[in-house]
This record gives C-alpha cells, structure tokens and sequence, in this order.
C-alpha cells in the first residue's frame, strides 16, 4: 500500500509506511540494521576495499562455515583467511560442505595430509585436500607432484593444464588413478588434439592404463575413430590384450563398433 503523501525514505525503509527498497541499506555484517535484510557473503554485495572489518568479523564470527569461509576468501590478511581454514577443516563435526572449501584453500600441509591419510582421500573432503596438495606441490615445484597433475588433466580433459604441465617438466608416462597416464586419459575422452600432443612431447603409445588397456584400446571402445587412426599411424599395436584377454577390436565389437579398428 502507497503512502498516502509519498514515502519517506530513511535509508531502504519508509518510516511512514515501512516498505523497503533495494538500496540505502545501512549493513552491519550479513544483516541490514534498518530492513533485516540479509545479503550474501559475495563480491558483489560487499565493497572489498572498504569493508574488510566487516569481512573479518564475518569470517570470526558468523554461525555458518559457509559465510565464514567466503569472507576469509575476500580478505586482504591472508594469513588470518588461513587460520579460518584451518579451524574449520580440523574441526570433524564441522559441516561437510564447509570442511570441503575449506580443504580447497588451505595451505597447511600437515592438516591436509592428515585429512588424506584419515578419508583415504575417497570422500569430498579427502579429494580436496589431495588435490589441493597437488596444487600446492606444482607451485612448489614437486615433481611427484607436477607428475600426477599431468594424467589427472588428461582424466579431466583439461588441454591447457596438461600443455601448462608438459612445459613445466611433467614425465610424459607418469600415471594417475589405476597406474592410468595422461595418454590413456586423452584417447578414453576421443581428444585427438591432446592425444597428438602427448605423442609429439614422447608419450608410448602402447602404455598400459587401468586393466592393462592401451590407448587404441580406450578409443576403440569409446568409437573414436580418428584417434585410433592417429594412434595406429604412430605405432600402436591392434593385437595387444587387455587384463581379460580382448583386443582393441574386439572391445569394439561387444559396443556395436566393429568397423573402428
């Protein structure tokens, strides 16, 4: 309902009629003093530079994880953001969403470790933190590290990460999840363009993936026919056999695809 004489605006409210707008908000913390309405704890409903007070106390105080560990990531005291991420990744009746960012974006080595070595690194919190020690190993220059980065980027079909890698020293036939390598990976997802590339940068064609299966036969398989091609142009062997006995072709044949190989 309209004010009779106009509104009065104090801020976001109408001390005459009290409807609210979407501006003037008169914010302390998440919560707007005038209207109650709550924002979300993003970029775009904070001023970064002007609101970092706010932002710690957030991340300090705020009874959800979630909002805590959104503002620790906007603050310019990144050695308090971590001290926000550690509290909350050690702490195991914390939410679980919240324990999983929070494994993310940490930088404390031995708590991720400790977190790998307790989920075995098969829950969502386990792969965080393992793939955040991956990251944390690349930038530190870990070999091991930069390694299984290399067939984790293929597994992901991610070109430009496994090209990024390759330039940063990868071992080409390094293996990630099953003893699979990168060039397996490319040719499982049909990427002819990254399946070249690793050829060109040394990769064996005929490495054995998950199975003892080789690149020509994952494509084969999946029905990727310029990638067996490429693979059989560049020594490949159609006669090699899987943990199970089958070829290339014969993969092929039990999906319908006999005519790939």
């Amino acid at each position: 309902m309209a004010c009779l004489f106009g509104h009065k605006w104090n801020g976001c409210k109408c001390t005459r009629c009290g409807k609210t707008r979407n501006e003037q908000h008169d914010w302390k913390g998440i919560k707007c003093n005038l209207c109650e309405k709550q924002r979300y704890v993003n970029e775009c409903y904070f001023n970064v530079a002007t609101e970092q007070d706010t932002l710690t106390d957030i991340a300090k105080n705020d009874k959800e994880s979630s909002n805590r560990i959104l503002a620790a990531a906007m603050l310019y005291d990144k050695e308090f953001a971590q001290k926000i991420y550690t509290e909350i990744l050690s702490n195991r009746s914390e939410n679980f969403s919240a324990r999983t960012s929070a494994a993310a974006k940490s930088t404390n080595q031995k708590l991720l470790e400790e977190v790998v070595k307790e989920t075995f690194g098969a829950d969502n919190v386990g792969r965080a933190a393992k793939a955040r020690l991956l990251e944390i190993g690349i930038v530190n220059n870990d070999k091991g590290a930069i390694n299984e980065s290399l067939a984790k980027a293929a597994f992901n079909n991610n070109f430009t990460e496994v090209l990024s890698l390759l330039q940063n020293g990868a071992e080409i036939n390094a293996a990630f999840y099953s003893n699979t390598p990168a060039i397996v990976w490319a040719c499982f997802n049909g990427n002819k363009e990254m399946a070249t590339a690793l050829i060109k940068a040394g990769a064996d064609v005929n490495k054995f993936g998950a199975e003892n299966r080789t690149p020509i036969m994952e494509a084969a398989q999946k029905g990727h026919v310029d990638v067996v091609e490429l693979l059989i142009k560049n020594g490949a062997d159609i006669n090699a056999t899987d943990l199970y006995g089958s070829s290339a072709l014969r993969l092929a044949q039990r999906k319908g695809l006999s005519n790939v190989v």
